[in-house]
């Protein structure tokens, strides 16, 4: 089920698994960004997500204060449900720091990088 879609960011959940998928595509705008974090906080809390996998492979970089908005919702998001994140990691070095510095601000959450959807799914389907 979809639940937040444009064109460079679709969000959707797997209602039999409880599995929310963020996929990024190029650059949001910040509205976009913080909107998609924002639907993705309701539906955690609605649909009783318990883990996200958050495909950033073809995400363009994200400005500092956004991933510092998505960082201060990370504890929200465990405090409804949430069990487990698993990132994959982008292709651009300068998204990639962006991540970094995401998870620096997350210490502590079960938040863990990869290179592929198929390891982060994998992973995934251990934390549930």
């Amino acid at each position: 089920m979809v639940i937040y879609q444009t064109s460079t960011v679709t969000v959707e959940i797997e209602e039999k698994t409880k599995v929310m998928t963020q996929k990024w595509n190029g650059y949001s705008s910040s509205q976009v960004f913080r909107e998609a974090i924002d639907k993705s906080l309701d539906a955690v809390k609605k649909h009783g997500v318990k883990a996200i996998l958050n495909d950033t492979l073809e995400q363009a970089v994200v400005k500092p204060e956004d991933s510092q908005y998505a960082a201060s919702v990370m504890p929200k998001l465990f405090m409804s449900g949430l069990k487990a994140m698993a990132i994959v990691l982008p292709k651009s070095v300068f998204t990639q720091m962006s991540i970094k510095k995401f998870q620096e601000e997350t210490k502590g959450a079960n938040v863990k990088p990869f290179s592929s959807t198929a390891d982060a799914s994998e992973w995934i389907a251990s934390n549930l």
